[in-house]
């Protein structure tokens, strides 16, 4: 649907600056009129917002607590957010205060007790009172964890402890966190095509040699759940390395649960097993390294609800987590569960099965969306309509578009104009704006004249 984007849309694209007016046209329910260039997500109840790149904080009622005075200004992160003011980074808590006064040339996040912060091109640790805790001296430096952080002294790495002693020599051309008791630690080749790594114990004693292969691009892979996340990073005590381009797995003490044979699109354990992929074909394997399920899928989605979607010759198949087949529909498509039910269609038209495989409403659908909050958005002879599991038309919306339901609410058209109703077909926010996003959490984001603002739905 053109206007009404979906909640990953939204993690990516919005932002806004502050409003004109707070408006309440209902009880618990808050209105800031949209006149944000910028508008953030909320984090831990506040928001970045922004006028003609000035940056500043809202909160959910709608009060400004500082005022639109930052340069730049990142999502507060357990009471404290950086802002950058006259060129300078520093903090601020949750009441507007500068509690860190700018002047550092670079910060980043408290992560623990300490935060990196740079001055001429050096890096060193503070405290959440702003004190010095390790010296400003290093040419590059990494979060601290389990005890240990990764730093630069010269043009190597090694590393250092809470106290800022030097615990591990740097000798190493790339150093990485530690994560079950071990780093991984990277030597360069000579040629300039990468290198090789292997991983470290806190005293700094090479546990598991350095002979997997190590790309540059590695030390760009972020993961959205943890930004510090790595390529080869232990989780569930086993470790994803490759070598000469094949993928293969290691567990804490070096063991290799499965030789380097699979493809770049393998993923990392998750609950006991992984995604491995051959040749375009894909299979899962246990924390033994057996593949329960060989690589014989042309695609299998992550666990979701308990299931995996794979699909094999265009037909699909539902595994369990001992990777068994325990639905094989025979539909023409069948889509991921979401609350107990994947859509299905035959032939062009839409229903839906639980997690049974039963056919709990037949398809009769030119379109179908996912269920949420009980409801979902169908479309019939060219009418969209929700309806409940049992397949009644519980809301009859006289709209000219509508959206599923996002934590409550539904984003409605009406003339070309957008607003919400809630579970009942209550409008709750009439038809004004020239674009609604889905709830995430208790806001929606409206946009009017291409200025950005927010509903606030207090929950009861």
């Amino acid at each position: 649907m053109k206007k009404l984007l979906s909640n990953l849309l939204i993690l990516f694209v919005i932002f806004v600056m502050p409003l004109t007016s707070v408006a309440e046209p209902k009880p618990g329910i808050i209105i800031v009129q949209p006149h944000y260039d910028y508008l953030g997500l909320f984090k831990e109840d506040l928001a970045i917002v922004g006028i003609d790149k000035k940056y500043g904080f809202i909160n959910k009622d709608g009060n400004e607590i500082t005022k639109l005075e930052y340069q730049l200004a990142g999502n507060f992160n357990k009471g404290l957010a950086i802002v950058k003011k006259n060129g300078k980074y520093g903090y601020i808590d949750k009441t507007g205060k500068e509690v860190i006064k700018p002047q550092f040339d670079t910060a980043y996040d408290f992560y623990g007790k300490y935060a990196i912060v740079v001055k001429n091109k050096k890096y060193g640790f503070i405290d959440k009172k702003g004190k010095v805790v390790i010296k400003i001296q290093y040419n590059s430096a990494d979060i601290f964890s389990e005890g240990r952080a990764a730093v630069k002294v010269k043009d190597k790495w090694g590393y250092i402890d809470e106290k800022g002693k030097t615990v591990v020599k740097p000798a190493y051309d790339r150093a990485y966190h530690f994560s079950n008791s071990l780093a991984k630690v990277v030597v360069y080749s000579k040629n300039g095509d990468g290198g090789k790594c292997g991983y470290i114990d806190k005293n700094g004693k090479l546990v598991i040699p350095i002979k997997y292969g190590y790309d540059f691009d590695e030390n760009m892979a972020e993961n959205e759940k943890d930004p510090y996340k790595y390529y080869g990073e232990f989780t569930s005590s086993i470790a994803q390395v490759h070598i000469n381009g094949l993928v293969g797995y290691i567990n804490t003490k070096g063991k290799e649960i499965s030789k380097p044979q699979y493809g770049f699109y393998s993923q990392d354990f998750e609950n006991g097993c992984a995604i491995i992929e051959k040749n375009g074909k894909y299979g899962i394997i246990n924390t033994s390294g057996k593949e329960l399920v060989k690589p014989v899928y042309s695609e299998i989605d992550p666990f979701k609800e308990g299931l995996a979607r794979a699909t094999l010759n265009k037909s699909t198949v539902f595994l369990d987590k001992t990777a068994k087949v325990v639905l094989k529909p025979e539909y023409d498509y069948v889509g991921e569960f979401y609350n107990g039910f994947a859509q299905c269609s035959i032939e062009g038209k839409y229903g839906y099965i639980d997690k049974n495989g039963k056919e709990v409403i037949a398809p009769a659908y030119e379109s179908a969306g996912t269920f949420n909050n009980g409801l979902a958005l169908v479309k019939k002879d060219g009418k969209s309509n929700f309806i409940d599991i049992s397949g009644n038309v519980v809301i009859s919306p006289e709209y000219a578009d509508a959206a599923n339901f996002s934590e409550g609410y539904s984003a409605v058209a009406k003339d070309n104009k957008y607003g919400y109703i809630d579970t009942t077909g209550n409008e709750v926010v009439s038809p004004a704006y020239d674009e609604a996003y889905d709830f995430v959490g208790d806001i929606g984001i409206i946009v009017k004249d291409n200025k950005l603002g927010y509903v606030y739905i207090k929950k009861s």
